[in-house]
């Protein structure tokens, strides 16, 4: 009987404890329309994952917006438990927190602590010594070295070099699978495709290395890119999950034999640079790069760099990609009008599309492109933490506060994108050419600002370069017509569905 008193006793004092954590976290944002833990908990364990804060999940959408203070465009709350979270789809708010007050607004603590690579934190710190801080996960003053740095190995004209060769050349390997998809009458699975090429395109511009994931799509390291960016869950797991989960083990094999190849690419290419050869590639740069008073990255450093950067951009480009075929294939006159283009672009390039060239061609195609990632954004947020007291569109935000900016909620804004927003017409960039320029903070698909992606260059002439060569010389039509890919959450938001394809040529 003492032993059942002592246990109700403990576990209500437990809970009271909470109750008070909680009461006190949400007087802090009481000023700021929302929901505490209490009227959210409901709607948020009934989904599997914080994403489904996306608005195409209406369920979890509609709850949010029941309370007619939180609107479309607003900022908004949540207290779970003893934390804040502050949510806004405001581009004001953006504008503030992504540049005018970036300075305020660090990485949240979850991205932070893979950078402390404390023992009993993180199971990245197997794999890394203490100094391998990241461009990623970095606050202000360590995120800025590794910008600068970074910055020059991706600048334009390394960029040039890089796609006027390696691009090319595994675009024109994905072409040659097309026609022999033809001639041996193949469905051709668009997102494992897309995937391959994203990840050839990628390690080839930055290592000059080709994985060859499109040669062969049983390859082990095709598997191993896949599964470690399959889910952003196992990256802040403490190590001891490795010793009770089998799925965890697995990612800590996955993630040790991937870190362990980009390492050996770069202990090769420091050799190189050593003996006087300098390939054109990112890492090859990188390598060499120095920005007083910035010293070099070290080889832990550069090896957690490239590691997100690869996987962000293959991750992210492959899932832009496989919509654009979707929404091609779905919707014959917008894919004439872009095959009209780009066969009219290829002829003027001979077939060999330059830098330059596709910076200032394919007008129509780029349109398609850009609202691909409207419709279907990759990377649906942006989440801060502010490190200091700060008010962001006239709202006061106190230090240690969640920030999310939802531009997904922006991008489909009926108020900014007209009463059309839900339906997929790539005019509207055409129709208005400055709208971008006007809204850079309604459209923020690579972010913006500093902190914008590094590898956003890369990435669009990636896919104008494959989408103008296919769309030159193939038809495409769904093998199933009204099948809309859904959504699964892994690094980004990414097809969960195969999106299949019937290919012919014009």
């Amino acid at each position: 009987m003492f032993l059942l008193l002592c246990l109700v006793s403990s576990v209500t004092f437990v809970f009271l404890l909470h109750c008070y954590s909680h009461y006190n976290a949400y007087q802090k944002l009481k000023h700021i329309p929302g929901h505490s833990y209490f009227t959210f908990s409901s709607v948020f364990f009934r989904g599997r994952d914080f994403a489904l804060l996306y608005p195409r999940h209406q369920q979890m959408n509609e709850s949010l917006f029941k309370n007619k203070s939180v609107k479309r465009g607003s900022t908004w709350k949540v207290t779970a438990g003893s934390e804040n979270h502050v949510f806004s789809s405001s581009p004001e708010l953006a504008k503030e927190m992504l540049v005018t007050k970036m300075k305020k607004f660090g990485k949240p603590p979850g991205l932070a602590q893979m950078s402390n690579f404390n023992p009993n934190e993180s199971v990245f710190s197997k794999y890394f010594p203490d100094e391998a801080k990241s461009l990623f996960s970095t606050n202000y003053d360590l995120w800025k070295r590794h910008r600068s740095l970074c910055n020059k190995a991706f600048s334009d004209s390394n960029i040039k070099r890089v796609v006027e060769k390696e691009i090319e050349n595994v675009s024109n390997k994905v072409v040659s699978l097309w026609r022999k998809a033809i001639s041996e009458d193949k469905i051709v699975e668009a997102t494992p495709l897309m995937s391959a090429y994203s990840t050839d395109g990628v390690s080839n511009a930055i290592f000059g290395v080709d994985f060859n994931t499109l040669d062969d799509p049983k390859c082990e390291l095709r598997y191993i890119i896949e599964q470690t960016f399959a889910s952003a869950l196992y990256f802040q797991l403490p190590r001891i999950f490795m010793f009770l989960f089998p799925l965890t083990r697995e990612f800590l094999r996955i993630w040790e034999k991937w870190t362990d190849i980009i390492k050996k690419i770069i202990s090769e290419r420091r050799e190189q640079v050593k003996d006087g050869t300098l390939r054109n590639d990112v890492l090859s740069n990188l390598l060499v790069a120095s920005d007083n008073p910035y010293p070099m990255l070290t080889n832990g450093e550069m090896t957690r760099d490239i590691a997100e950067i690869l996987g962000a951009g293959t991750d992210t480009t492959a899932t832009t990609l496989s919509f654009t075929l979707y929404y091609l294939a779905k919707h014959p006159e917008i894919r004439k009008k872009v095959q009209t283009e780009s066969k009219e672009f290829i002829s003027n390039c001979n077939g060999s599309p330059t830098y330059d060239q596709l910076q200032s061609g394919l007008p129509y195609t780029k349109a398609v492109i850009y609202e691909v990632l409207r419709v279907h954004s990759p990377a649906p947020y942006l989440a801060r933490y502010t490190t200091e007291d700060v008010t962001a569109d006239g709202v006061f935000i106190p230090k240690g506060t969640n920030v999310t900016y939802f531009l997904c909620m922006t991008m489909h804004n009926a108020e900014i994108w007209g009463d059309d927003v839900e339906q997929f017409r790539p005019e509207r960039f055409i129709e208005d050419p400055s709208f971008l320029e006007r809204n850079r903070f309604e459209y923020l698909p690579f972010s913006s600002g500093p902190r914008s992606c590094i590898g956003q260059p890369l990435a669009q002439m990636e896919m104008w370069m494959i989408i103008s060569k296919l769309m030159s010389e193939f038809n495409i039509e769904l093998e199933n017509k009204e099948e809309l890919p859904e959504e699964d959450v892994r690094f980004s938001i990414v097809p969960k569905n195969l999106i299949r394809l019937i290919v012919s040529s014009q």
